[in-house]
């Protein structure tokens, strides 16, 4: 699924990391569709840079990526975005790879990596830090 010979890259989580991280994905020219819960911010990115793609939902944004990176608060939020309706898992294909990017802890990454390799994609559990200007 690669683009003029990049991976496309769906990016769920807005936030003060999330947007500086998915500004960096969208300068260097890699195909991007962003989902946050909160649509203006998504929306944002759009009139920044005039290929970004809104995705209406975690799967939306999964579904025509080859890397797919979250960046969101907490252990249920990630639950809800990999697991529940219109997640991630419902649109997991084999030539996808996750990268979670929050600090859940091993239980939670361990469930999200078990459920999307039973669907063939692969989960990386890559907690940041560094604050907002690191992203």
């Amino acid at each position: 699924m690669m683009s003029n010979g990049k991976p496309r890259v769906g990016f769920i989580g807005l936030g003060l990391m999330g947007a500086g991280m998915a500004r960096n994905i969208a300068r260097a020219g890699f195909p991007l569709t962003v989902y946050n819960r909160t649509r203006l911010r998504s929306e944002e990115l759009v009139a920044e840079f005039g290929g970004v793609t809104v995705a209406d939902s975690p799967r939306h944004a999964a579904e025509s990526a080859d890397v797919l990176v979250s960046i969101v608060s907490d252990v249920p939020d990630v639950e809800a975005i990999y697991l529940g309706t219109d997640g991630v898992i419902e649109a997991a294909h084999s030539a996808l790879t996750c990268v979670d990017m929050g600090t859940v802890g091993a239980d939670c990454a361990s469930r999200m990596a078990a459920a999307l390799a039973a669907k063939g994609a692969e989960f990386v559990d890559a907690p940041v830090s560094g604050g907002v200007w690191g992203a």
